[in-house]
Order: C-alpha cells, then sequence, then structure tokens
C-alpha cells in the first residue's frame, strides 16, 4: 500500500510539472497568507483562460504540517457576474512521508451584491491512507461582508467540521461562531480578521488573519 501511495505522490507530481505550460497562461495571480491556531498557510493562485472554460487554480502549503494542497475547477458565473460557483477536485499530500492523504471534492461560492460580499466553503475529506481511509470528514465555512465605506466590511462568520467516521456515528467536532471584518490594505491589497468562538470547545477564543495580494 505504501509503495502505491507513493507511486500516486511521484505520478501527481509528473501531471504537475507536464501542467507547465498551461500554467504559464495563468492571469490574475493572487498570494494569500492565513494564520491561525492550526499555523501559517501560503496559497498561490490564479485563473487559466480556455476557449470554452475559465479554471481556477490553487496551491497551498500548511507550514505546520509540511502538507502539499492542489486544485483545480472551472468557475461558472451566473447572474451577469454577480454570483461566481466554483467546483474543484483538490489532493493533499504528507510532504515529510510522500504519502497522498486526501482527494477533495469542493463546491465554492462567491457573490457580490452591490455593497454584500458573501462567500461559502464545502469540502469533503476523502481519506485514501492508511491512517485516513476510515476518517473522512467535511469543513464548511460561510461568512458575509458588508461595506460600511471603501476600505471596510464588517458581517456574521461561521465554521465547522463534521466527522464522518466509517465506523460510528458523525459527529459536529467543531462550530466557530463569529464576525468577519474586512480592511483595504493597498490598492491591490486586503486583509481580512475572524474573531470568535468555538461552541464545541467550551466558547475557546478562536482567530484568523488573512492576508490577500493580487499581484
Amino acid at each position: 500500500m505504501i509503495n502505491r501511495t507513493k507511486k500516486i505522490t511521484g505520478l501527481i507530481f509528473v501531471l504537475l510539472l507536464l501542467s507547465s505550460p498551461i500554467f504559464a497562461e495563468l492571469q490574475s495571480p493572487w498570494l494569500r497568507v492565513d494564520g491561525d491556531s492550526d499555523g501559517v498557510c501560503l496559497w498561490f493562485g490564479g485563473t487559466i483562460n480556455t476557449r470554452s472554460v475559465k479554471i481556477a487554480h490553487e496551491i497551498l502549503y500548511f507550514a505546520s504540517l509540511d502538507g502539499f494542497q492542489t486544485e483545480l475547477g472551472p468557475i461558472i458565473s451566473l447572474n451577469k457576474g454577480k454570483l461566481d460557483l466554483v467546483p474543484m477536485m483538490g489532493l493533499f499530500l504528507d510532504l515529510r512521508s510522500g504519502d497522498l492523504k486526501y482527494i477533495m471534492p469542493q463546491l465554492y461560492l462567491y457573490s457580490t451584491l452591490d455593497k454584500l460580499y458573501i462567500e461559502a466553503w464545502n469540502l469533503y475529506y476523502i481519506g485514501v491512507a492508511d491512517d485516513t481511509r476510515d476518517f473522512p470528514y467535511f469543513y464548511g465555512r460561510y461568512f458575509m461582508q458588508y461595506s460600511i465605506n471603501k476600505w471596510l466590511a464588517i458581517g456574521p462568520h461561521m465554521e465547522y467540521i463534521i466527522d464522518i467516521p466509517r465506523h460510528r456515528e458523525h459527529e459536529l467536532t467543531s462550530m466557530k461562531i463569529g464576525a468577519s471584518l474586512g480592511m483595504s490594505y493597498g490598492k491591490k491589497s486586503r486583509l481580512t480578521l475572524f474573531l470568535g468562538v468555538d461552541t464545541k470547545a467550551d466558547n475557546h477564543f478562536t482567530a484568523r488573519i488573512t492576508f490577500v495580494h493580487k499581484l
């Protein structure tokens, strides 16, 4: 099983290398840094325009886990661009062992309605390694921000984790509720701050700071 997983991991990196001519045509690239109780996550992303569809691509590196994640999917724009649906498929690899840990079907929603911005994440982690196969889980993140002025927006935020183990009942293991605060940080940069509590952890304080810069 270990050898098979490592072969899959090697194949993924070969495919990434072979796809480099496509990534060379990446448009609207951006850089993102997240920091929370789980550590620091570095993001790189952008869009790839083909003749028939626009494709979103992202690469993530989780420093505390030494984990690598990549995801790809089409951007489906509705209502004259006011609503974007982005179904994606992601892969999560443990760089320490070289093992592919999860395959991740995902669905993202982004909507801008005048001064209201809405974002929704839906990720299903399907374990494919020996230590993750019996422990899939679902992660959801939803927030909205209302623009008070040109540089400040605020609104509610919620995120949760549902463990879906094969041999016992599903369990809500995390439910974080709080406020999302967005601030302009220059012409091409933005800071977002999440402050809240985890109701499944005795209302323990939780926070995240996000920096996004468009290249």
